[in-house]
């Protein structure tokens, strides 16, 4: 009040940036990488957007700021003196550039959102929705909310100079955004760019028509919900655009990992590869790996002899442990049974011997040998693992999985996609449940490797690998319900935003007075009517989605022990089958699990693998006899006992069959318990 807005909105903005600017210079003395917010492996874009949580706090401040400038400009006094034609003009044009650049920057950050960041948008798959989300949408609502604001003051100031700007300011920002996009001439994103021009020259007329009313200072309930209804469905429209773009280049690549596992030529590669490490030969020099010098020299020039040719492509890393499982010399810290979990749990045979696959992502297909090394004795000298990697995979930093059931990263796991592999014009393999064409069918590629085609709601894009191959790769076409869905979350998130703001703002002004908060808790009949109405719209939404979710949350459950419930019936009449010649004195199983591997064994592994579950059968008296996944009970990662309610349940109960849900550590999963009756 003594020294003026502008002085001010000049303190106010540079003590924050020099504020920041200390944060992002002293980041270690805050420990902010400490949190999960600030890792820019979940959202990284340049030097200022590191992380999600500096986005965030940006956001944040920025919004502080803009709403200040909101708040008080109306009392601010501009333009004592006289103004030429030639000023008007410039400052004009000055504010139709800037606003050009806030919206293509504003744009450019939503789209970062989705294509440089881990964080989930997809609201179709309720489950992948976490905390990130959550915070991303409420950065989308500060940014949005923001620059309305900041656009109506710019508004707001040219209404002072011009008493009409509107056809000045049309031909100006149209002739700059022109002018602008013309330099992108062959780089424009599917037109995104003129798209967004052509937005902000109908939210330019949409703001005009409510310049005289915008700093009154009452709450109009009607202008609120309608500009919280047009920024929702625009940045819904940018989430969606950007998320098919990411998806498509996912796509792309997955069809290329498809093409390279079903490649006969990578397979040969391989074999001839992995010859040196024959377990004859890495006997005769298994001594050098107990020193540091000359297991280095060893293992580099097992590299270098084998993987010479596709150096590249791959980066080999080579694991050497002894008989009693210690790690000899290894570069990686992974522990012998933590890469046995990946081998048991993740991996997947392949045309070469001893030779398996593993995913650590959709997009990432990794290679893994084990030898196991003895001496001419038979005596066990040790074990030699070869993890074959992309260059640049997330894999060198191995991840072993506890259950088989857990492992989601394969493509072949995916419910979302359907493939196909096309040889010579005939269908070689296929995977889910779309209605592949048993034959090839010609595609006009027009000189390129990708082909996106339309059928029956379904999206197919054609990869031609050469040589008379192609792979598809299918995805349901769901956009629309995806896009009234995204709308409803974000609408959702602005009205709750706008909530906290107003609340905020009225106790900070009210100085938390109780008297000074009811006057401004005092209002007309037609906002206590429009509010009445908004706040029973807004909780009738609020139950009706809780009510949706709870509901697919349900469903999912009971699919899932009807299915599980199905399956474990068809397992307990293959035990039968498998058992019915074998005496079962006492235990189901007098075998013990430790020892080495039976053909009870082989069969309870047999039927995990065909059914994709984890198998374990005990005894009557609730010890662990079997297992299809026997590691993290040996190693005494969990208990051999029976779950104890479970046990009480079907011997005490005598019940036919028995589910719940189960937890180890953070993994949550469901278990279904039967007995094995003659």
């Amino acid at each position: 009040q003594k020294k003026g807005f502008l002085f001010a909105i000049a303190f106010l903005s540079l003590s924050l940036l020099i504020l920041r600017t200390l944060t992002y210079y002293f980041f270690n003395i805050l420990q902010l990488r400490s949190f999960d917010l600030f890792d820019p492996s979940i959202y990284g874009s340049g030097i200022v957007l590191r992380s999600l949580g500096d986005l965030l706090i940006n956001a944040l401040l920025f919004f502080w700021v803009i709403n200040f400038i909101k708040n008080h400009i109306q009392r601010a006094t501009f333009y004592k003196q006289p103004i030429n034609q030639f000023t008007k003009w410039s400052i004009t044009i000055f504010a139709a550039l800037l606003i050009l650049l806030i919206t293509y920057s504003t744009a450019e950050v939503i789209k970062s959102m989705v294509a440089d960041s881990q964080i989930s948008f997809d609201v179709l798959n309720f489950f992948t929705l976490n905390i990130y989300s959550i915070i991303g949408f409420v950065v989308l609502c500060c940014i949005a909310i923001s620059y309305y604001y900041l656009c109506r003051t710019i508004f707001f100031l040219l209404k002072k100079i011009f008493s009409d700007f509107t056809i000045p300011f049309f031909l100006i920002i149209t002739t700059l955004g022109l002018f602008l996009l013309s330099f992108k001439i062959g780089s424009i994103t599917n037109g995104f760019e003129l798209y967004g021009l052509l937005w902000l020259l109908l939210f330019f007329f949409l703001i005009k028509s409510e310049l005289s009313g915008i700093f009154t200072g009452s709450i109009v309930i009607s202008r609120i919900v309608f500009w919280l209804f047009f920024f929702s469905a625009s940045i819904s429209f940018i989430i969606i655009f950007e998320n098919r773009r990411k998806e498509l280049r996912n796509r792309q690549h997955y069809a290329e990992l498809i093409e390279a596992k079903t490649n006969p030529i990578n397979n040969i590669l391989l074999n001839t590869a992995l010859t040196d490490f024959n377990p004859t030969l890495l006997a005769e020099r298994f001594d050098l790996f107990y020193k540091e010098e000359t297991a280095t020299l060893l293992k580099d020039s097992l590299s270098q002899n084998n993987f010479t040719g596709f150096t590249d492509k791959y980066e080999t890393k080579i694991l050497v442990y002894d008989s009693l499982e210690n790690p000899l010399n290894n570069d990686d810290p992974i522990s012998f049974n933590s890469i046995t979990g990946i081998l048991t749990t993740q991996a997947k045979p392949t045309a070469v011997k001893d030779l398996l696959y593993y995913y650590s992502g959709y997009d990432e297909i990794n290679y893994i040998s084990r030898i196991i090394v003895k001496d001419f004795n038979k005596r066990l000298l040790g074990y030699v693992f070869v993890i074959i990697c992309a260059q640049n995979s997330s894999a060198q930093n191995l991840t072993p999985q506890l259950f088989t059931s857990t492992n989601n990263n394969s493509i072949e796991n995916s419910n979302e996609y359907s493939y196909a592999v096309y040889v010579k014009g005939k269908l070689i393999t296929s995977h889910n449940d779309y209605a592949f064409s048993s034959r090839y069918q010609d595609k006009y590629f027009a000189g390129k490797s990708f082909l996106m085609d339309t059928k029956n709601n379904y999206n197919e894009l054609w990869y031609n690998a050469g040589a008379d191959k192609y792979v598809v790769l299918v995805k349901e076409n769901r956009i629309v319900i995806e896009l009234i869905t995204l709308f409803s979350y974000l609408f959702c998130s602005f009205l709750i935003l706008s909530a906290l703001s107003w609340l905020v703002a009225t106790l900070v002004k009210s100085r938390f007075n109780i008297i000074n908060l009811r006057k401004k808790f005092q209002l007309t009949i037609k906002q206590q009517v429009h509010g009445t109405i908004i706040f029973f719209s807004i909780f009738s939404f609020l139950i009706i989605g809780i009510a949706t979710i709870l509901f697919f949350i349900n469903r999912y459950e009971r699919n899932n022990r009807e299915t599980l419930s199905r399956t474990i019936k068809n397992i307990e009449e293959e035990v039968k089958a498998g058992i019915s010649g074998e005496s079962l004195q006492g235990n189901i199983f007098s075998y013990n699990f430790l020892s080495a591997k039976s053909p009870r064994e082989n069969l309870v592994t047999n039927l995990a693998k065909i059914h994709g579950l984890d198998i374990n059968i005990y005894s009557l008296s609730g010890d662990l006899q079997t297992s299809s996944l026997p590691l993290p009970y040996s190693k005494g990662i969990i208990s051999t006992k029976m779950n104890p309610l479970a046990y009480y349940h079907l011997n005490n109960g005598k019940e036919i069959q028995y589910f719940q849900k189960e937890k180890i550590g953070t993994l949550d999963f469901m278990s279904g318990y039967i007995p094995v009756t003659d």
